[in-house]
Order: structure tokens, then C-alpha cells, then sequence
């Protein structure tokens, strides 16, 4: 994506530390997004048969935890017993 925008035929949507390296170099120009617009739903996802190893299984129940709690303005593990939560 960001070769296309750097030669002239395309645009896009990007993590700031993707493109700081082309807007260093002149390649590019970059154009902040209002805050309202710059964040949005992010998913982690999977082949539906891959293998879930342990510690995958356990990032997956962090992080939907993790997202739970900023929705709820709890953050993880300080909301009910120790020993129900995730240490993330």
C-alpha cells in the first residue's frame, strides 16, 4: 500500500509508525486524522482450523478482557476477585 501511495497511484489508511520512514524521506505526505476518527475496532484473527496453542488461547482471553475493562473504564484485572482475572 504504501509503495502504491509513494508512486502516485493510490491512498490509504495507516499506522503512523508505518509511514514515518517515507515521510522522513520525502516520499510522502502524511495528514493526521481528528482524534474522534483515529481509532477504530482492531481484531486479532485466525485460520478457522489452525492449531490454538496455550499461550494463543491465553493472549486471545487477555486482550478481550483488556477491551472489556477500557469499555467498562475498568481496566484488567482490578475489577472482582484476583483469581477469576487475567494478569495481563
Amino acid at each position: 500500500m504504501l509503495g502504491c501511495v509513494a508512486a502516485g497511484i493510490g491512498i490509504t489508511l495507516l499506522p503512523e509508525a508505518v509511514v514515518a520512514p517515507a515521510r522522513r524521506d520525502g516520499r510522502i505526505n502524511t495528514h493526521p486524522l481528528p482524534s474522534e476518527q483515529s481509532r477504530v475496532p482492531t481484531v486479532f484473527i485466525r485460520r478457522r482450523d489452525a492449531f490454538v496453542s496455550s499461550a494463543r488461547a491465553r493472549f486471545v482471553e487477555c486482550a478481550q478482557r483488556t477491551t472489556a475493562g477500557q469499555r467498562d473504564g475498568v481496566s484488567a484485572g482490578s475489577a472482582g476477585n484476583e483469581r477469576d482475572s487475567v494478569r495481563c
